[in-house]
């Protein structure tokens, strides 16, 4: 005979009913809370201290009512009830000195600060407008790095940059920072001009150097590609390149602009810093020239000219040889004049002075003169260019053959062939 064992009835799953809580502030401690928080995952407590660390831990209750063993303590929890004080400063790379307008219409700030929060800083809410006291709130825009770099332009004018600090458990500051800034990118002809650069390029457009009514914008950037190589001889060129020009294409202006180049001292390593020089490009005649009484102030290293035109403007050093006309040449040589070619005439006077410019065919016939008056155009101290086109003074065309072009000034003279065919 078999006999059969009666299975035992299975235990109940009694399962987890709830949980005990201790928090305190040392380890095991029960001074802000000891309870059972019945079954939920979190606790809000009252009655912690700021600045206090505190700790806690848990046990668990099943069906039955019974408790089992503490878990181990939690990290201490520093309780930050402060609210974070205003940034301590602030720093612009686009608008560093708050009472000098620059041109850059999209400024870029840095905050700093606030110097100490318990639990550190999150980021800012920041705003841009015209008045100086603006508290931002934390619908106004929010950057969690200490960089912040605007995208829209902004119109000329008195600006302030704004900003608050978030600390990391989400207390949003009630004190400001501020930062005045002033924007200037477009012209008031009616009024005198100076624009300046972050790096320290200022131009200085005075009351009626510009005719119309428009207010175009000014526009300082370095070229794209540098315009073509200086001519060998008593030039040598600096990295230091900038074109200027305005919005609306104006070029010329009715009165003197002033235009000043910041350089360093490893831009004119190996230079005499006592002889550079604000060159521009001439775009009609394809060369560099030399803007009449430029300095160089060596002390703060900047070097200052006075034009009539907005081109591209080089620093260069010019040390002219002892003779009053140097590099005399011609180009294209030889030229087609019946093609509608000229040739230009290039040299360079070691002094601003008057110039006569004669040719003469071989046998030592007058074919054509030029006079010019010191300091005009062809009569600069440094590279001069005069153009030629193949006419004699009278108006007809020349031969085809060799001629003899001889430039004078200062009690000096060159001379030089010029072919025609």
């Amino acid at each position: 005979m078999t006999t059969r064992r009666r299975p035992e009835p299975r235990r109940p799953q009694l399962g987890i009913a709830g949980y005990y809580l201790q928090a305190g502030s040392a380890p095991a401690g029960s001074d802000l809370f000891d309870g059972d928080i019945g079954n939920v995952l979190t606790k809000t407590t009252t009655g912690a201290v700021d600045g206090q660390t505190y700790y806690a831990r848990v046990k668990a209750k099943n069906g039955a009512g019974l408790y089992g063993d503490w878990s181990g303590n939690s990290n201490g929890i520093a309780v930050d009830l402060a609210l974070p004080g205003a940034p301590s400063s602030i720093i612009s790379a686009s608008h560093p000195d708050q009472n000098v307008s620059y041109f850059n219409a999209t400024p870029v700030f840095s905050v700093l600060g606030p110097d100490s929060d318990l639990s550190g800083i999150a980021g800012y809410y920041w705003k841009i407008d015209a008045l100086s006291n603006t508290v931002p709130t934390s619908a106004n825009s929010f950057l969690s790095s200490a960089s912040i770099l605007t995208s829209s332009l902004l119109a000329d004018g008195t600006w302030y940059f704004h900003v608050i600090a978030k600390d990391g458990v989400g207390n949003i500051g009630t004190s400001a920072a501020h930062y005045k800034f002033i924007v200037k990118t477009t012209v008031d002809k009616t009024a005198d001009n100076v624009f300046k650069s972050t790096e320290g390029v200022k131009v200085e457009i005075p009351q009626g150097a510009l005719a119309g009514t428009g207010t175009p914008q000014i526009i300082i950037q370095i070229p794209v590609a540098a315009p073509p190589a200086l001519p060998a001889g008593s030039i040598k060129a600096t990295p230091v390149m900038r074109d200027i020009s305005l919005s609306d294409g104006t070029k010329q202006f009715q009165k003197e602009v002033m235009i000043t180049l910041p350089y360093a001292a490893a831009d004119v390593a190996g230079m005499n810093e006592s002889a550079l020089k604000l060159f521009f490009y001439d775009e009609t005649g394809g060369y560099w020239a030399m803007t009449p009484d430029s300095s160089a102030d060596t002390v703060n290293k900047k070097v200052t000219g006075r034009v009539t035109h907005f081109t591209v403007f080089r620093i260069m050093e010019y040390s002219p040889g002892s003779g009053s006309v140097s590099g005399l040449s011609n180009y294209p040589n030889p030229f087609t004049p019946l093609n509608g070619e000229t040739t230009r005439i290039r040299y360079t006077l070691q002094a601003a002075g008057d110039v006569r410019i004669k040719i003469f065919d071989p046998f030592g016939g007058f074919v054509w003169e030029k006079t010019l008056s010191s300091g005009a155009s062809g009569a600069r101290a440094g590279p001069n260019e005069v153009s030629w086109d193949g006419q004699t003074g009278d108006g007809r065309w020349v031969s085809v053959g060799g001629y003899i072009c001889i430039v004078e000034s200062g009690g000096g003279k060159e001379k030089t062939k010029v072919g025609v065919k």
